[in-house]
């Protein structure tokens, strides 16, 4: 298998590197499981903030959620980055002895995830404040309308807090499977490099991911209009998200396996190129 290729490579080399990998047995059940872990927590966060603040509309709890389940995903990109480095020296290595040597790892993955979840709190508690003073009686319409620009701030800070957890996953978590301790510094080298080619590689990175999710979505959207959803605020909602998560990370599987292949294999060729350089 050959994952060591350099950034002199065009992307479609690097893509096609990492598409023929995406089938590995268990390196693709390993992350089928992981999706449908990271689906339940969504779900039960989902639920939960539902209940907290019924107010918030469905899509904002949608991306608090996501943020609340993150640091799953982030565990399981340490251990599939590490199954590809055993991969990459020509070696096999079991899940259990991956799990086991990347132990400290996945603590460090928390570090990673939890900016991103205190940012989200952050900025939703800042909604809801700005919510609160607009319900205010007497003063409420002026509040609400000198406050206007706070949800749409807040809408414009949770979706880049979005897609900046994706391209923390792409560049950070390929240095993190094999740390014993957390280096800010180190983490924020991984972003150095030509601009445009990090930009391009996210976004190829991002492109199978996205399609699987508007699949995902838009056959979930279809799928209301055949058969009735029960509502937010009740536990047979919980319970039907359960059974959904099932077929919706088996859609999502694959385009999830591109992602940490492309980006372990454009960080093996970052990692040339400034070998090359050096020397």
């Amino acid at each position: 298998m050959l994952w060591g290729v350099s950034m002199r490579q065009s992307f479609d080399e690097l893509s096609q590197n990492a598409f023929k990998n995406i089938f590995n047995k268990q390196r693709f059940c390993f992350i089928f499981c992981s999706l449908c872990c990271f689906g339940f927590v969504f779900a039960l966060f989902l639920k939960l903030c539902s209940r907290l603040a019924p107010e918030i509309s469905l899509s904002t709890l949608g991306l608090g959620a996501f943020f609340c389940a993150f640091s799953v995903i982030c565990a399981s990109a340490i251990i599939v980055q590490f199954l590809l480095h055993k991969e990459s020296q020509g070696e096999t290595s079991k899940l259990c002895c991956a799990i086991k040597n990347t132990w400290s790892s996945l603590w460090l993955s928390l570090l990673v995830s939890m900016p991103f979840f205190i940012a989200m709190v952050a900025v939703v508690t800042v909604a809801m404040l700005s919510s609160f003073l607009g319900s205010l009686p007497w003063v409420g319409k002026l509040f609400h309308t000198v406050l206007i620009f706070i949800p749409y701030l807040s809408a414009t800070a949770l979706i880049l807090l979005f897609l900046g957890s994706f391209s923390c996953l792409f560049f950070c978590i390929p240095v993190l499977h094999n740390q014993e301790s957390i280096d800010y510094r180190k983490l924020l080298e991984c972003f150095r490099g030509n601009i445009l080619r990090q930009f391009i590689g996210v976004v190829i990175a991002l492109v199978p991911l996205a399609l699987c999710s508007w699949l995902a979505l838009d056959s979930f959207y279809l799928m209301t209009h055949l058969v009735e959803i029960a509502d937010i605020h009740t536990w047979s909602f919980l319970a039907q998200m359960f059974v959904l998560i099932v077929p919706i990370a088996l859609i999502l599987t694959p385009a999830v396996s591109f992602f940490f292949n492309f980006s372990f294999s454009f960080y093996l060729a970052k990692q040339e190129e400034e070998k090359a350089l050096v020397k």
